[in-house]
């Protein structure tokens, strides 16, 4: 059953959420539809949100990526697909990639393949290759920087 809420009451709702954490415009959209409002209602609320900085992209894609590094330890690829994905603009994506250090994001990388290569069944190099860059791949890591870290792992492996 759809929750029916009038639009006074929506917006007093998710700008109140918008006070206790960072949103995003589409965000708002998705949970103004779910309390149903019309799009129409639903994007002049995003908009009144965004007018009186309850919703700010930046703000929102600086949080969200440095989460994302930090908790679910994702790399650059998949943050900013994901923050694409929710409407925000490029040049907020970028500037919330530059403000975490590549230095943190090469070791998390490196960090995060080397566990998952302790603990991937394989049966030769080449299968532990390509297990090790599909996982890289889906965690959004930089690819320059895995195919140098399984390499490492793969040669350290065969001279033991």
């Amino acid at each position: 059953m759809q929750n029916v809420l009038d639009y006074k009451t929506v917006l007093n709702r998710y700008a109140e959420a918008c006070s206790k954490s960072e949103k995003c415009a589409s965000q708002a959209i998705e949970y103004a539809l779910k309390k149903g409002l019309t799009m129409q209602q639903a994007k002049k609320l995003a908009d009144y949100l965004i007018e009186n900085n309850f919703i700010n992209h930046q703000r929102f894609a600086n949080a969200f990526a440095a989460d994302k590094a930090k908790f679910a330890k994702w790399g650059p690829n998949k943050i900013a697909n994901v923050l694409k994905n929710k409407g925000i603009e490029q040049n907020y994506i970028d500037n919330a990639l530059r403000k975490i250090p590549q230095e943190n994001l090469d070791n998390l990388a490196t960090s995060e393949i080397e566990k998952k290569a302790k603990k991937t069944k394989y049966k030769d190099f080449k299968d532990l290759r390509a297990k090790l860059l599909r996982f890289s791949f889906s965690r959004g890591y930089n690819i320059t920087q895995s195919e140098k870290t399984i390499e490492t792992i793969i040669n350290q492996l065969k001279t033991v």
